[in-house]
C-alpha cells in the first residue's frame, strides 16, 4: 500500500482486522504501531512535503488527495477544484508523486475525466492541473516522472496518442515535447520508459525509427541547438 518516513516515524497504509483501511504509524515496536486514522480506505504514495505528509487514499475506485501532520485531527482530505467525481487521484497509484521545486507532481484526473499532469503543494489552492499543449484529448497520461537538471521529465501521449518524451518547468508554457515526432515516427511514438539521470545525461528506453522493433536506450544531453531541437544519441542497444 505504500509507506514513507515522516518526523522520524514510519507511516503506511494498512487494513485493520475488521477490514477498514487507513493511515498507520510505527516506531518499529509492536506497541508503537498504531492507526492514525481509519475508515479512509487504502492509503498509498506517502510523501513528505513542506512539513506535512501528503498521500492518496480512497475506497473502491475513489481516490483523493490527503494531508497529515501525523495526528488524527490533522489528517484531512484536500478538496480539489475541477477534479473527477471519483477523485483527482484515481489514476495516481501506478505513478505516485515526484517532488520538484517545492511541489509534488502526479498523474491526476479532471472533471472531464481527462488524465493529465498535476501538481500540489498540499493545499486546495495549490493543487492544479498543468494543461499541456498538444497532448491527446483524453490526456497525456504522464508516466516515469524524473528530475533532471533544472527541469522535470516524463513520458506522455501527444495529440496523436503517441508516447513521447516531455519536459516541464512546472508551468503550462514550459511543458513541451523534448524529441519531435518526426524523429520518433514509429506507430507508437518514442515510447520513453525508465528515465534515469546518469553522468549528466538522461538515459531512457525508447524507440526511434518507423517500424523499429528493437528497443534502445537513448539519451538527451539537455542542451538546445540552434533550431530548438534537443540533441540525442543512441547509447546502448538492448537485446
Amino acid at each position: 500500500m505504500g509507506q514513507g518516513v515522516f518526523n522520524r516515524l514510519l507511516y503506511f497504509g494498512a487494513f485493520a482486522t475488521d477490514g477498514e483501511g487507513g493511515l498507520w504509524t510505527s516506531d518499529g515496536t509492536p506497541p508503537g504501531t498504531v492507526p492514525i486514522l481509519r475508515d479512509i480506505g487504502e492509503a498509498f504514495a506517502l510523501t513528505e512535503l513542506r512539513g506535512k505528509l501528503i498521500f492518496i487514499s480512497g475506497v473502491g475506485n475513489h481516490r483523493e488527495l490527503w494531508r497529515s501532520d501525523g495526528t488524527a485531527a490533522g489528517t484531512v482530505e484536500v478538496p480539489v477544484t475541477h477534479a473527477s467525481e471519483i477523485g483527482v487521484a484515481k489514476q495516481t497509484r501506478e505513478v505516485g508523486f515526484e517532488e520538484f521545486g517545492g511541489n509534488l507532481y502526479f498523474r491526476g484526473c479532471n472533471s472531464s475525466d481527462v488524465v493529465g499532469f498535476w501538481k500540489t503543494d498540499g493545499t486546495s489552492a495549490g493543487t492544479v492541473e498543468i494543461v499541456i499543449r498538444d497532448a491527446h484529448v483524453s490526456g497525456a497520461w504522464p508516466w516515469y516522472f524524473t528530475k533532471f537538471g533544472q527541469k522535470f521529465f516524463f513520458s506522455g501521449f501527444d495529440e496523436d496518442r503517441k508516447s513521447q518524451l516531455w519536459e516541464s518547468d512546472g508551468t503550462p508554457l514550459g511543458t513541451i515535447q523534448v524529441v519531435p515526432v518526426r524523429r520518433a515516427s514509429n506507430a507508437s511514438g518514442l515510447t520513453p520508459a525508465f528515465l534515469t539521470p546518469l553522468n549528466g545525461k538522461l538515459l531512457f528506453q525508447g524507440k526511434r525509427y518507423f517500424r523499429c522493433t528493437l528497443t534502445r536506450a537513448l539519451s538527451t544531453d539537455g542542451l538546445r541547438i540552434g533550431n530548438g531541437i534537443w540533441s540525442d544519441q543512441t547509447a546502448v542497444a538492448l537485446a
